[in-house]
């Protein structure tokens, strides 16, 4: 398998960012239930969470899938396109946001950039040497 296969295979992370309108916070609410549960019988998906602000109208859903090419097939679906339709004047996806990762790297580059992610090995070798110590020490 190539890097670039295995990077496909990796599972991902990606979070959308929604601007509700005043007021309409609740009928947002009841939506993201239905889209949920459509998102979560969706081949590859692992987990879909809700991100609810205290004071604001910007909410976050936090999708977990099994690799890039079934998040692609998603955000690009019927299905999910009909549950967009659905909400047109009660919010919007503020596409601008979105952030996706496979895993560690967002330990080595800020959100929003194109860092190039480090090899596999380093985000290991970091985890171990950072965890190793603890461990010891905790014990």
């Amino acid at each position: 398998m190539s890097t670039t296969e295995a990077r496909r295979a990796e599972p991902v992370t990606t979070v959308l960012t929604w601007q509700v309108r005043p007021g309409r916070e609740r009928q947002f609410e009841e939506w993201t239930h239905g889209i949920t549960r459509c998102a979560r019988r969706f081949p590859g998906n692992e987990g879909v969470s809700w991100l609810t602000p205290e004071d604001g109208h910007r909410y976050h859903a936090v999708l977990r899938w099994s690799d890039r090419h079934r998040l692609a097939a998603w955000l690009e679906s019927e299905e999910r396109a009909h549950w967009h339709r659905q909400i047109h004047d009660i919010a919007v996806e503020i596409s601008s946001e979105r952030q996706s990762t496979t895993g560690l790297e967002t330990w080595f580059s800020l959100p929003g950039t194109t860092v190039q992610a480090p090899p596999r090995w380093k985000m290991v070798l970091t985890t171990f040497l950072g965890a190793y110590p603890f461990v010891l020490l905790v014990q």
